[in-house]
């Protein structure tokens, strides 16, 4: 399911609160809530003052966290709703607490976006709680049923081509609703952020009662820029031509 989009210009208002008179930015305070990406080397970090560069055939791979002034502080622990979930992951748990606003930035413009949400789950590091937040923008479905399906033709002439009496083959030649549910498959792996730039705000707001804090807080926003360039089924048919042999003459 998708998470609910917020009015930009009330996320940045409130985002807006933690910069000083005169813009200059203020040292958190306590707790604090802002959103992280991981480094070649596998760290974590916070945006620089510059959008970070994103592929558009990839999920944008984020972590929301929360950093408390001790260890002990109590915090209602982080959990976004997510596609990978068990339809049940909230019957025994208090529901989500953490969600997100996308925003499309152009000159004279800004658009909330729908977009998908994946996640591993979160944990705690010492003062610093979090959840991993993996996010890729959604196109038209019309037009990733369009790309879903031109990828799996493409996959039985690739077959036929090579002469290949596979599984594969006989699937989509011989059972229309599982080349089907093929097509349904590959349109929900599908990924292709559009090209642009877009600020990605996470507000949490605690939802169970007991002994923790209980504010909501909004994290500053975090800047991407999407970098055009060939789309998840363009990938993933140079990465089949690469590996399959050519037909003998």
């Amino acid at each position: 399911m998708r998470i609910p989009l917020k009015q930009s210009w009330l996320v940045v208002a409130v985002a807006a609160v933690a910069a000083a008179p005169g813009g200059r930015a203020q040292s958190p305070a306590f707790p604090y809530l802002y959103i992280t990406h991981p480094t070649s080397d596998g760290k974590q970090v916070e945006a620089a003052d510059r959008p970070l560069p994103a592929p558009n055939h990839e999920r944008l791979q984020l972590r929301v966290c929360l950093r408390t002034r001790a260890v002990g502080d109590p915090i209602e622990q982080l959990e976004i709703q997510a596609l990978n979930q068990h339809p049940d992951y909230f019957r025994q748990r208090p529901g989500p607490n953490v969600t997100i606003t996308v925003t499309q930035v152009a000159p004279q413009r800004r658009a909330g976006l729908p977009f998908r949400v994946n996640s591993s789950g979160g944990g705690k590091s010492l003062t610093e709680h979090y959840v991993s937040v993996d996010i890729d923008l959604v196109e038209d479905r019309a037009a990733r049923r369009q790309k879903a399906q031109g990828f799996v033709e493409w996959i039985a002439a690739e077959a036929r081509r090579q002469g290949a009496a596979s599984q594969t083959l006989s699937i989509l030649q011989g059972n229309p609703e599982r080349m089907q549910a093929m097509i349904d498959q590959f349109e929900d792996q599908y990924v292709n952020n559009p090209p642009g730039d877009y600020e990605i705000v996470a507000e949490y707001r605690p939802v169970s009662r007991g002994n923790h804090w209980t504010g909501t807080l909004v994290s500053r926003p975090f800047r991407v820029r999407v970098v055009a360039g060939p789309d998840f089924f363009d990938r993933a048919r140079e990465k089949a031509g690469a590996r399959s042999p050519q037909p003998a003459k």
